[in-house]
């Protein structure tokens, strides 16, 4: 009897028989550990944070809300810092949907308005007799040249001025709780940063996003170091993470988000090689809630351990600049005196 298929083989046999799906399968299999790698390290602690208030800024997308959204998992009481209220009911939605007994408390702030940084801690102070975590996320990334309503360059306000004065302001509520945490978030571009501590404001050099960005990520980072010493680890740990290559909103000033062309074609590119906000949000976790971090201060986290900081960030006399600047623009004095 003759088979039924031409050539005496079923259809795709040749193909089975062949190296191909081998190939094909090995092929998915590198991909697949690639993509697991550019996600990056990821928080192992359990620790659980009943009973525990935390403020995150910049919660309502990013890898802000991505932080929110485990503190809440984890049974924080969450204040969730937002710009626009808006955004900030939707983000709370989401949450609530994911989280049926999340407890959120959603409060617009403007980082880069010392009123409503000053507004939003009167806040806190009323509703809340302590605070246990302090996140400041929010930030910007390569924005147009423009000015805060203070009067300062945007990324220098934002990235920098508005966490110097959150964290002054609510240092009171953090140092009543032993082992309170506050994390800030930097960049690796805090190594190429070309700082003028005469002019931070870039009112006598020409201005590019990319240095006042990479200006305000140093910035951030000494004061977390210069907090850190000035500060017992036993009353308030003070640490700044990195979250790597993260592909969020922060990013929308950039060539190629801007370009709706660029933006389609490069999108398989971008989720490959970039993190995802859940994952670029594992070094703020671990730096806020892991148990054997507790009497860790001064440090700088990335991939959810502890990175050298390079030398640019460990020079005093820039520091002493900084700081000395930042309590002139903001009107808040550094108080190395915290009794």
């Amino acid at each position: 009897m003759g088979s039924m298929f031409p050539d005496g083989k079923p259809p795709g046999e040749d193909f089975i028989n062949s190296w191909y799906p081998i190939l094909i399968a090995v092929v998915i299999g590198v991909v697949y550990a690639i993509r697991q790698y550019m996600r990056g390290a990821q928080c192992q602690s359990t620790v659980s944070l009943k009973d525990k208030i935390a403020f995150v800024t910049g919660g309502n997308g990013g890898i802000g809300f991505a932080t929110c959204a485990d503190f809440a998992e984890r049974g924080a009481k969450v204040i969730m810092g937002v710009r626009c209220m808006e955004k900030g009911q939707e983000a709370l939605s989401l949450l609530k949907t994911r989280f049926p007994k999340a407890d959120v408390d959603v409060m617009e702030i403007d980082m880069a308005s010392f009123e409503s940084i000053r507004e939003v801690v009167k806040q806190i102070e009323t509703k809340y007799e302590r605070l246990n975590i302090l996140v400041n996320n929010a930030g910007i990334m390569c924005h147009p040249e423009g000015k805060s309503k203070d009067g300062f360059e945007l990324h220098l306000a934002v990235n920098y001025l508005g966490p110097y004065l959150l964290t002054r302001l609510l240092m009171p509520l953090l140092r009543k709780n032993p082992g309170s945490r506050v994390v800030n978030v930097t960049a690796h571009a805090y190594r190429i940063a070309e700082v003028n501590t005469d002019d931070l404001n870039f009112e006598s050099r020409s201005y590019t996003p990319g240095e006042a960005y990479s200006q305000s990520k140093l910035a951030i980072l000494l004061d977390t170091l210069v907090l850190s010493k000035q500060i017992p680890s036993s009353e308030v740990c003070i640490n700044a993470i990195q979250p790597g290559v993260v592909n969020t909103g922060a990013q929308r000033h950039m060539p190629f988000k801007q370009n709706s062309f660029l933006r389609i074609s490069l999108s398989p590119i971008v989720w490959f090689l970039m993190k995802a906000p859940k994952d670029g949000a594992q070094s703020i976790i671990q730096a806020a809630v892991a148990e054997e971090e507790k009497d860790v201060t001064g440090k700088l986290y990335g991939e959810c351990t502890f990175e050298t900081i390079e030398a640019t960030a460990l020079n005093e006399e820039l520091s002493q600049k900084f700081t000395t600047k930042a309590a002139e623009m903001t009107g808040c004095s550094d108080f190395t005196n915290l009794e």
